[in-house]
């Protein structure tokens, strides 16, 4: 019993009890008197109400019901009453200063060994990511001076340096007209004094 001598079980069982009669034969009389006195018997009660923003939408829910002659409308506000009561009540079950049991973590095991932690890389793939940076322009000119005094003889037919006969000495042949040297095996011609390449003499 509450301190104003209503049962808050009866007066939420008249409620579920409104709520699971038929919309279509409950009269909007019939209803309005129900929601009457489950609202007397139930939200005046405010002991049951623990939480102030639940009180607060219960009553602005009261007032909109009470001057509304929509029926479906009126049980659509009774389910969420009643939904707000059904909340309210296990907050007032299971209040929030009760200790919950806490479970207890096993001691750690003496035996275990411990685990070496994970080194990370990311230092080192900074530093190898900063060592290769694009060069600027006054090493890339000494890098093309430096390819510039390394000379490469390679024929203009096999591209190769030697003539593939594995002599020490190869004979070279060049062109008169474009400069390039040719290895005299691969030519294969007899005019060596007057020679032009191939390429030179379709142009």
């Amino acid at each position: 019993m509450s301190d104003s001598g209503v049962n808050y079980t009866e007066s939420t069982d008249l409620a579920e009890g409104c709520l699971t009669a038929d919309t279509a034969t409950c009269t909007t009389s019939g209803v309005t008197e129900n929601l009457e006195i489950y609202l007397k018997t139930t939200l005046s009660d405010e002991s049951h109400l623990t939480q102030m923003k639940a009180v607060k939408m219960c009553k602005q829910i009261e007032a909109e019901l009470l001057n509304c002659q929509d029926v479906d409308a009126i049980t659509a506000g009774m389910k969420h009453l009643s939904s707000a009561l059904m909340v309210i009540r296990s907050m007032n079950n299971n209040p929030r200063n009760s200790s919950f049991p806490v479970k207890k973590r096993p001691a750690p095991n003496a035996n275990c060994e411990k685990q070496f932690r994970f080194k990370s890389t990311k230092r080192k793939t900074e530093h190898v990511r900063k060592t290769l940076s694009k060069p600027n322009l006054d090493e890339m000119k000494e890098c093309v001076e430096k390819l510039d005094e390394i000379e490469v003889d390679v024929c203009g037919l096999c591209l190769h340096p030697d003539d593939k006969t594995g002599n020490a000495v190869v004979n070279w042949v060049e062109c008169l007209l474009c400069g390039t040297w040719y290895h005299e095996l691969c030519v294969k011609t007899d005019s060596l004094d007057d020679f032009i390449c191939d390429v030179c003499q379709k142009d």
